[in-house]
């Protein structure tokens, strides 16, 4: 087990995100924060990853400090973090997580409009 202690880092630009919806494909899997065999796991205490648990290339989400943070671990087993901050993007989510691939879509391709 991983513990993951994250800090704002400006990571959640739009292209990197952009990049990491194209190259995790596989279905998007929430993780829910009381479930102790779960991959990712957020609680008060941080993010918790089982990276043995991670399907290669699947991507997993969870929302911690008012932000998403996704996960996946490609096929060299290098463990990929991202962070979204955006307010916006958060809150629609944390509603819908199980179409957090489409939300992060219309939010990276309506910043990389701007």
């Amino acid at each position: 087990m991983i513990k993951v202690f994250c800090h704002s880092t400006g990571a959640d630009d739009a292209r990197l995100t952009l990049q990491l919806i194209k190259y995790a494909s596989a279905q998007s899997n929430g993780m829910k924060s009381d479930n102790s065999e779960d991959p990712v796991v957020a609680g008060t205490d941080g993010i918790k990853l089982r990276t043995e648990k991670m399907i290669p290339d699947q991507l997993y989400h969870c929302i911690y400090e008012n932000k998403v943070f996704l996960f996946f671990k490609d096929e060299d087993g290098m463990l990929n973090c991202y962070e979204v901050g955006d307010p916006l993007a958060v809150n629609e989510i944390a509603q819908n997580p199980s179409h957090l691939e489409e939300i992060l879509q219309k939010y990276a391709d309506h910043k990389v409009q701007k």
